[in-house]
């Protein structure tokens, strides 16, 4: 109990400083909203007991028109407080769903690529959405508060009730009529309460139990339903491999999984309720007789009767569903819990210590070691190097070799697992690397287009120069395409309306044009070639000095034929780094690069 309210406390807080007049909305509507439910009892009671009195017809005239005007203001001021919280409980819904893009997009690189952190991203936007998410969260804060004030004001009236004795009776009805009856009933009623604790405790151990299971298999079901059954580029190998059956399969065995788990959650939930109903009618039974009698030895007037008749009715059914709102609301706070553990995750938005990377810089690699997480075997293993500036640099080997690993640790993506890297000779953290990424104007291997025009997708600053983007898209052989494009720059790429498809190649040709169009002085091309016909990687190449200028050029490609443009060839095997030398110098040494060279010229020999 006390690690939920804590837990509870916490998320609060965490919509306060979102939302600050959120929870005071909610409250301020749940208690107007609980008045205006009693209203009608209390003014039933007054105009029957007025009637019984024979009261004239004006002040009969007068207690309809006062009853009139409280509901009225009752319900009005109802609709404001809640019409201005559905407002706020959206806003509070948007500034969450920003909190986690914003999250996500600051967080450390390699925590993205780690198992935990993605099962973590998963409940957290499963905490943040579950079972409606936000907006069921806050109606069911508003619900537990409203409840709350039904009990207190509905005790207080008990309690009055209590208080009232009327004529002395012997026997049972004397004794009905005593504080001690009273006092007993009360007993009842707070065990009725305290079963609604070991209600409130099932509740919140199945639907936790069932949150926690059901998180891996909800990710690995959104894969399968989304990234893959959905996703335009994994289309053609689904078909042409026919992998559908195999796909829905997996699929289905995840769902029967999930099913299974929500029909034990399901089955316990329904035995917990059908205790609380059976218990609960039994003691509206034993208050409504309480009340019965009361009006028969005349402690309370006959009208009343109404008002704690309607009083017991609305205990009652507080304390039966306040097990289960507040059981639901903490499993939504436990939920939440997730997200807020989250956004507490480290990310590299800045770093103290200040460094800088000039075009003259020195970049050392000093005995450098990484292994991916959860991997017993370095994908780096204790490399040392220096990259010199003005330089243009190639790095090959075979697949697994660790390439592209070397180029995220030297972009900040990735922390060394051991030893350092140093900018003229000052040592670095993956912090410090990471505030000097746009140093770095670096096109991966599997870069990334996003929707929106041409020009959107060269820089995000809408103020520049359209001639200098359609330059550096000429100057990376992308003109013949561009002048095929129906609004030029301004063409919208992607599957939205009037938006166009550019092929791998066109598309790569693009991610080089916004590398260059950046001039960083540290270019990066992870396999810039991969999708250009031979023609586009020869013209590419040919003008590589015009592209490239006098900035430091680092290349990875599996094309030996791109390393005679290089300066320097670092050659990896396993991680480690065997060969380095100019093209010509390793080609006449006996080792991986020779043989690398010699299987891709003897394949073009044998082709030709």
């Amino acid at each position: 109990m006390k690690a939920q309210l804590q837990e509870a406390w916490t998320i609060l807080r965490l919509i306060h400083r979102q939302r600050p007049y959120v929870i005071f909305y909610g409250f301020s509507a749940s208690l107007l909203k609980t008045i205006t439910a009693y209203l009608p009892l209390w003014f039933t009671s007054i105009l029957i007991n007025l009637f019984l009195a024979k009261t004239d017809t004006q002040s009969l005239f007068l207690s309809v028109l006062l009853f009139a005007c409280c509901m009225l203001l009752s319900e009005g001021g109802q609709y404001v407080l809640e019409y201005r919280l559905n407002i706020a409980v959206k806003e509070l819904e948007l500034g969450l769903e920003k909190n986690i893009s914003e999250k996500a997009m600051y967080l450390s690189y390699d925590k993205l690529e780690d198992k935990d952190t993605l099962d973590l991203i998963e409940k957290a936007k499963a905490g943040f959405m579950q079972n409606g998410g936000i907006q069921v969260m806050m109606a069911q804060f508003s619900a537990l508060l409203e409840i709350c004030c039904t009990m207190i004001i509905s005790f207080g009236l008990l309690l009055y009730l209590l208080s009232c004795h009327g004529t002395n009776k012997e026997g049972i009805l004397g004794f009905m009529d005593t504080f001690w009856a009273g006092l007993v009933l009360l007993m009842l009623l707070c065990g009725y309460a305290l079963f609604g604790k070991y209600l409130s405790k099932g509740f919140s151990k199945a639907g936790m139990k069932f949150f926690d299971q059901n998180a891996k298999l909800s990710r690995e079901n959104n894969y399968y339903s989304s990234e893959v059954a959905l996703n335009q580029k994994m289309a053609k190998d689904v078909r042409l491999f026919q992998m559908q059956d195999t796909v829905l399969e997996e699929m289905a065995q995840r769902q029967q999984n999930s099913l299974k788990y929500f029909t034990i959650f399901n089955h316990r939930i329904a035995m917990l309720f059908s205790e609380s109903v059976f218990l609960g009618n039994m003691m509206n039974g034993f208050f409504y007789m309480f009340v019965i009698l009361k009006v028969y030895v005349k402690s309370i007037p006959v009208g009343d009767f109404v008002t704690y008749a309607g009083t017991i009715t609305k205990l009652n059914d507080a304390i039966s569903t306040f097990p289960i709102i507040y059981t639901d609301l903490m499993m939504l706070f436990h939920y939440m819990s997730y997200y807020n553990t989250f956004l507490q995750l480290a990310d590299q938005k800045e770093d103290s210590d200040e460094i800088s990377l000039q075009e003259d810089s020195v970049i050392t690699f000093d005995h450098v070691t990484y292994a991916y997480p959860g991997s017993n075997q370095p994908a780096l293993n204790d490399v040392s190097l220096t990259l010199e500036p003005h330089k243009k640099t190639a790095i090959v080997g075979l697949n697994g070799a660790g390439k592209t690993t070397l180029i995220k640790l030297l972009c900040g993506l990735y922390e060394p697992s051991e030893g350092t890297i140093r900018i003229d000779g000052k040592p670095v953290t993956a912090k410090q690397l990471s505030a000097l990424q746009n140093k770095f104007g670096v096109v991966f291997q599997d870069f990334a287009l996003f929707a929106g025009t041409l020009k959107e997708n060269i820089t995000c600053d809408p103020n520049e120069k359209d001639e200098a983007i359609r330059d550096v898209l000429n100057r990376s052989g992308f003109a013949k395409r561009l002048a095929t494009l129906p609004d030029d720059i301004h063409t919208m790429l992607g599957v939205q309306e009037n938006g166009i498809q550019l092929s791998g190649g066109e598309a790569q040709k693009v991610a080089i044009a916004r590398a260059l169009y950046a001039d960083r002085p540290w270019i990066i091309l992870d396999e810039p070639t991969a999708a250009l016909d031979p023609l586009s990687e020869i013209e590419i190449y040919t003008h590589l000095n015009e592209l490239i200028q006098n900035k430091s050029a680092i290349y990875i490609s599996h094309r030996m034929s791109s390393c005679q443009f290089c300066d320097d060839i670092l050659v990896f095997e396993h991680g480690n780094l065997i060969q380095r030398g100019s093209h010509a110098k390793l080609l006449q040494q006996d080792g991986l690069y020779q043989q690398l060279w010699t299987a891709q010229a003897a394949y073009f020999q044998e082709a030709s």
